[in-house]
């Protein structure tokens, strides 16, 4: 008896991978999208103090954190790996941490906000803690220049978040109003 076994090469796996990723951010941040509601964001906007605190801790704490974590495991990490710690504490949230506010019962539009700050600041803050944690991270390696920052990368997180939660804002505006409109006519 053999054995049927099948193999798939690297590259289809990868461009799965990515599919699914994105469809499945979408599908989160359209299901977010009709869970807000525009008068609280609006006010966390004129009051943004929440959001404050947000883009303090995300470009402020988590960058300096990454970097003594980086300093603390210096011998078992490459310069690379360094490089990439640090600009996961650099990163913005994205509908990983609107999901997890959504069920456990927080502050929804709070959340979207600051996912929403954050990331349109995103552009200019990176670049920026690059700039200056950089040479803390690189002090003992040679060489090493980071040459161009992707901003295309950075600009389609901003619209994979932001399209499908405002498709499912409106998806839930139109119900609503269809709903009044059959009740007024009744």
């Amino acid at each position: 008896m053999t054995k049927l076994r099948i193999r798939t090469n690297i590259f289809e796996r990868t461009v799965l991978r990515k599919i699914c990723s994105i469809l499945s951010s979408l599908l989160i941040c359209f299901s977010i999208g009709t869970k807000i509601k525009l008068t609280n964001l609006i006010t966390h906007l004129k009051r943004p103090f929440g959001i404050i605190i947000g883009f303090i801790s995300q470009y402020g704490f988590m960058p300096i954190i990454t970097l003594l974590l980086t300093k603390l495991f210096e011998d078992h990490l490459t310069i690379y790996q360094k490089l990439v710690v640090f600009l996961c504490g650099c990163a913005p949230g994205g509908n990983l941490s609107s999901l997890l506010v959504y069920w456990t019962d927080g502050d929804l539009d709070l959340s979207v906000g600051m996912t929403l700050a954050s990331q349109l600041v995103c552009a200019f803050m990176v670049p920026f803690l690059i700039e200056v944690y950089f040479p803390v991270i690189n002090s003992g390696a040679n060489g090493i220049k980071i040459e161009k920052i992707p901003y295309n990368v950075m600009f389609s997180s901003v619209v994979i978040f932001t399209v499908p939660l405002f498709v499912g804002y409106v998806v839930v505006l139109r119900k609503k109003s269809r709903k009044r409109q059959k009740n007024y006519l009744k």
